[in-house]
């Protein structure tokens, strides 16, 4: 019990404690309290784009991408742009210098058939979402001079379908992976008179809606508030940036020469050349597919026996490359698909079989007559020309991005490495520091 007083008396004890130590209200009136000002937002800063080190490759032999070499100058690369390029530059405080003398320079290679490298799923838009910068795909195609490629996932279709985008190859790192998206729609070769009858119609409606669209943007700048904006089906909205010139036509399926020509009648009817997908038997008649400003993309090692049933000339031949150049068609080149890796990153082992040899179809166009130099270009920047992105990527030009390859020997020889792979403005790989081919010397 007495245990019990005692505890009562020390709660009590310190609750007269506590109640002391509290300030005691003044006796005087206050004046009335100001209300709390509202505390400013901090200002909103713009992110900057981080700057990096520049960089100086000098010496070398550099291989422009346009057809060109120049040898024993020196390229400068500020903020991941290609900022000078000539001979006794004056170089900026702080610049890294890499001595590329007896080594060769090119840029980057761009591959238009190629599987998703880095990306899950099937994305429409928001890539970064779908990029896993820690995908080794991306390291192993960059250590054979892939920088860019096309993404392209659904091909064919009476009508133009599809979505892709141009994407740059970065390991561990998100941002800038997207070079241009809607580059290309792709369809197949209208196979009847109803499909080509359909598509038609889709022309008309489209040439409809361009119409009115302008007509809708002009007033809206004039002022007028009430003016409706048009509305457009699936099939114009497709076809619109073709013939905005925003986007170019992919056609596949176009192989023979009856259904290349078939491919000519669309570009004609559209007023915009397209970019034939495979076009075997293209080599017969390159003049009609140059008079559409038309392109090519060409598998060189895909063989196809003559049929001796045809009267006309038919088949494949390794020339083709060669010809359709010389009559001025833009070209790029891919591997064959295959059981054999194809147009993936494969193990097989196989030299030319995937993209582990990215350089290979390019090498079978010189086998067929066409320029070293402008083999090269199939693979850059004629690419980049076909994809619509030869404003950023494709060759070393002033103002264009760094995406840059230091190879050990020619870019277009089975012997060379790349030692170091430049990508907007950084280095993402070196050689030595890597384990594909660490230790692999050019003999």
């Amino acid at each position: 019990m007495k245990r019990s007083y005692a505890m009562i008396a020390l709660a009590t004890g310190m609750l007269a404690l506590g109640a002391s130590s509290q300030t005691r209200p003044s006796s005087r009136r206050s004046k009335k309290a100001a209300p709390p000002s509202t505390p400013k937002a901090p200002a909103k800063k713009t992110a900057k784009k981080a700057k990096t080190r520049p960089l100086a490759i000098q010496g070398g032999t550099f291989h422009i991408g346009d057809g060109k070499v120049v040898r024993d100058a020196t390229l400068l690369v500020e903020d991941g742009k290609i900022k000078a390029f000539g001979f006794h530059l004056d170089l900026p405080k702080g610049c890294k210098i890499l001595d590329a003398k007896d080594k060769h320079i090119s840029p980057g290679f761009i591959m238009v058939q190629a599987p998703a490298l880095g990306l899950r799923g099937r994305p429409s838009k928001d890539f970064q979402d779908y990029y896993n910068p820690f995908d080794q795909t991306i390291r192993r195609a960059i250590a054979v001079g892939i920088t860019s490629y096309l993404y392209m996932p659904a091909r064919g279709g009476t009508l133009p379908s599809g979505n892709s985008a141009v994407l740059r190859l970065i390991p561990r790192e998100l941002d800038e992976i997207l070079v241009k998206a809607g580059t290309l729609k792709s369809m197949s070769v209208p196979s009847s008179p109803s499909a080509w009858k359909k598509l038609r119609e889709a022309l008309e409606k489209t040439r409809k809606y361009q119409k009115e669209k302008a007509a809708y943007e002009a007033k809206k700048v004039a002022g007028d508030t009430k003016v409706k904006a048009p509305k457009a089906d699936k099939a114009s909205l497709a076809l619109l940036p073709i013939l905005e010139g925003k986007a170019k036509l992919l056609i596949s399926g176009a192989r023979t020469v009856s259904q290349i020509r078939e491919a000519l009648r669309l570009a004609k009817l559209l007023g915009k050349g397209i970019v034939l997908n495979g076009p075997v038997e293209a080599w017969i008649i390159p003049d009609e597919i140059a008079a559409t400003h038309s392109s090519c993309i060409l598998q060189p090692r895909v063989h196809v026996e003559p049929d001796p049933t045809r009267i006309e000339e038919n088949g494949s031949n390794i020339q083709g490359p060669y010809i359709l150049a010389k009559a001025g068609v833009p070209l790029t080149v891919t591997p064959p698909p295959g059981r054999f890796g194809g147009n993936g990153m494969g193990l097989g082992g196989l030299l030319g079989r995937d993209l582990n040899t990215p350089f290979m179809d390019a090498c079978f166009a010189v086998r067929g007559g066409m320029d070293n130099e402008k083999a090269l270009s199939t693979i850059t920047l004629q690419a980049a020309k076909i994809l619509g992105v030869d404003d950023r990527i494709g060759s070393l030009e002033v103002g264009k991005d760094a995406d840059i390859l230091i190879l050990d020997g020619d870019p277009l020889s089975y012997k060379s490495f790349v030692e170091t792979a430049i990508v907007l403005g950084k280095i993402r790989y070196e050689k030595e520091k890597e384990p594909f081919y660490k230790g692999l010397k050019n003999h």
